[in-house]
């Protein structure tokens, strides 16, 4: 694909850090395979249904569009707390979608990945 082929992003968290664990997470921008160019996201909860669900515009507000995504991780400047998001991508090279969910399990901090796109393609699936 032009300017990309299957490269993508995602959001993850990084348990160990936390320090309290009823507070709001740290987002971390994960590009695979080389640089993402013209990204955009959107933040919503789940089960929110689309746009025309009112729950859908609760977290996120327009941004404008990322021109370059390098490869590797980065800080990033959304911090969510426990529970479960749909992240939808847009870029140059096409659309995917992440499940986040970061919840507590025996005291600990986990999350929970799973990035869909390319014509359906499963990108990642992870729990840690």
């Amino acid at each position: 694909m032009i300017m990309g082929g299957e490269h993508y992003s995602y959001f993850k968290i990084l348990p160990a850090d936390a320090k309290d664990l009823t507070g709001r997470f740290q987002l971390w921008m994960i590009a695979v395979g080389g640089p993402v160019f013209d990204l955009n996201y959107w933040i919503s909860s789940l089960p929110s249904k689309g746009a025309i669900d009112p729950t859908y515009g609760s977290l996120d507000v327009r941004k404008p569009v990322i021109q370059i995504v390098h490869e590797g991780g980065h800080a990033w400047d959304r911090a969510l707390p426990v529970g479960e998001y749909l992240i939808e991508f847009d870029a140059k090279n096409g659309h995917w979608n992440e499940i986040l969910k970061i919840f507590v399990e025996d005291g600990q901090l986990k999350q929970s990945i799973k990035v869909v796109g390319f014509n359906g393609k499963p990108l990642r699936d992870s729990t840690d």
